[in-house]
């Protein structure tokens, strides 16, 4: 092990265990590793910022943040979460259900955890508690739990970082993120369903009908966006930024 390289694990321990945030502990081990083995600080944080920010595939991040902020600004958490009610809404905790389903969905549009927290997370929570009459907790943590997927089904904005520091390919990133993803939402409503029969948990009352019908009808539009997504990007037709494009547009 160099000197360089075990002042930056130093660095990086001692900042962590004084509780310095870890954004700050990474930045500061980096620096101290360039001290130490004689490099010009400046030069390198100057080929960093052009090697990120001049790329390409970062557009994509941007574009992804518009289409999430998008939807949540319009009626599509509503339209999805009335499309997944007709599908899953007649379950045992039926609505913890509806919430994954939902997630799931619009994760694979947005790409961010925090947005779908913040836009089909709200709803989910709000139906929940004036609806299925969940406890807080348990609705909370449905609406938490089933936010993680973002990350990890395309497309996903960290996917899309990590691929541009590695220099991974982007679309092979977000097709090895497909089945993990629908395995983790599976295992969610597989879990929901358990814990709705030992709490005891009501069905919910999923419409039907013409009712049913008109809820399909127009979440149909916004549920397909994934589909034309990752087929155009595994299809050559865009690429993963051109994608962002495409999602914002839609």
């Amino acid at each position: 092990m160099s000197l360089a390289f075990a002042i930056l694990l130093a660095v990086f321990v001692v900042g962590s265990l004084l509780r310095v945030p870890l954004a700050i502990s990474m930045l500061s081990a980096g620096m101290a590793y360039l001290f130490a083995s004689g490099q010009d600080v400046g030069l390198a944080a100057d080929q960093v910022m052009n090697s990120m920010y001049g790329s390409y595939v970062m557009l994509a991040i941007p574009m992804f943040i518009l289409a999430a902020n998008v939807m949540n600004a319009g009626t599509i958490s509503e339209r999805l979460w009335s499309a997944a009610d007709v599908a899953v809404g007649r379950m045992r905790g039926g609505l913890g259900q509806v919430t994954v389903l939902v997630s799931t969905v619009f994760s694979s549009m947005s790409g961010s955890a925090i947005t779908d927290a913040a836009g089909p997370g709200m709803v989910a929570i709000k139906m929940m508690r004036s609806v299925g009459g969940y406890k807080p907790g348990y609705a909370v943590a449905i609406t938490a739990a089933a936010a993680t997927i973002a990350p990890i089904i395309p497309p996903s904005i960290p996917m899309v970082l990590y691929a541009l520091l590695t220099g991974t390919s982007v679309s092979a990133m977000f097709l090895g993120g497909v089945v993990p993803g629908l395995m983790m939402a599976l295992s969610l409503m597989l879990t929901i369903a358990v814990l709705a029969r030992r709490e005891g948990l009501p069905k919910g009352n999923s419409l039907s009908g013409a009712k049913a019908w008109t809820a399909i009808r127009r979440g149909l539009l916004p549920m397909t966006l994934p589909v034309v997504l990752l087929g155009g990007i595994w299809s050559g037709v865009f690429t993963p930024t051109e994608a962002a494009a495409v999602a914002a547009f839609y």
